[in-house]
């Protein structure tokens, strides 16, 4: 099956009019003049959906609890719904990985967005105080933002219980799960990063279709950019410290089972 890679962050300008995308693969042509692009935003990130329970047993590559499957024969797959169930019993909810894309078409002849997202849309009143399209941006990185906070806030509610339980030595599935939890935890410090630097590119992208119009209006959306941004890298910093801090008791409830046992 043929893939086409997207970039995560990427801008070609077009002086005095817009941004123009360049179209791997192609000379520039007619066509590839017509298909303008500003700035194309990839993002993977983390949101909770409603846990239910699978009718069919679940193959062994998922990271769910099975009963009849002997620990050491599961896999951890950090590709499939980490499962966070509610105390010991079946409710719960999932943690899984959804896809933020966004193209934003930048002209001074009109402005075009192109996006694939979460059906989580919100944050309307930012244009009526400028202009630019650039922070439609911001809207859906605040639905990423939104989706990592909530899922972050579910994890702990998990890891708690785990840790008020990790001396039950006998439950072999408590020290399964935090391991379960903990592989997937890797990956989250990465995607993090991407979003903090999605932030970063769009501050630092100036609009070229808005260089005609006055200083004044130019700097008062520049501005009013940067308050947003920073906004935005003030919350993706305070979800890191709350990742880091999580990682860090999820160490010590594996340090006290393991403390236990010898």
């Amino acid at each position: 099956m043929d893939t086409i890679s997207i970039p995560s962050r990427f801008q070609e300008v077009q002086p005095g009019g817009g941004d123009r995308e360049f179209i791997s693969g192609l000379r520039p042509s007619t066509l590839a003049q017509r298909l303008r692009a500003d700035i194309t935003i990839t993002l993977t990130f983390l949101k909770t959906m409603d846990y239910e329970i699978p009718v069919v047993a679940s193959n062994l590559t998922s990271s769910t609890r099975n009963e009849d499957t002997p620990a050491r024969k599961r896999v951890i797959n950090t590709q499939t719904p980490l499962v966070l169930r509610s105390g010991s019993s079946g409710d719960g909810c999932s943690l899984v990985l959804d896809l933020l894309v966004v193209h934003l078409i930048r002209n001074v002849e009109g402005n075009t967005l192109i996006s694939y997202h979460s059906q989580s849309v919100y944050w309307q009143n930012i244009f009526q105080r400028s202009p630019d399209p650039t922070f439609v941006l911001l809207i859906f990185i605040w639905v990423a933002i939104c989706a990592w906070d909530e899922a972050l806030e579910a994890l702990y509610a998990r890891i708690c219980w785990l840790e008020t339980h990790a001396l039950d030595t006998s439950d072999i599935f408590i020290t399964h799960e935090l391991h379960i939890i903990r592989v997937h935890c890797f990956q989250f410090p990465s995607l993090l990063e991407d979003v903090r630097k999605a932030v970063v590119f769009i501050l630092d992208t100036p609009n070229p279709a808005r260089d005609s119009l006055p200083q004044e209006e130019k700097q008062f959306s520049r501005t009013l950019l940067e308050k947003e941004c920073r906004n935005l890298l003030s919350e993706i910093h305070r979800l890191e410290m709350s990742r880091r801090m999580q990682d860090q008791r999820l160490k010590n409830a594996l340090n006290l089972v393991f403390s236990t046992t010898i």
